[in-house]
């Protein structure tokens, strides 16, 4: 149970990640 909860931290951690990392090229191409 333990492994599936930080399993689930980590994706949202790197979905945060990947939100930030997109905005920013996103925003420096327009």
């Amino acid at each position: 149970m333990n492994n599936t909860k930080t399993l689930e931290q980590g994706e949202n951690k790197s979905k945060c990640r990947i939100r930030r990392a997109a905005s920013v090229p996103f925003s420096q191409l327009e």
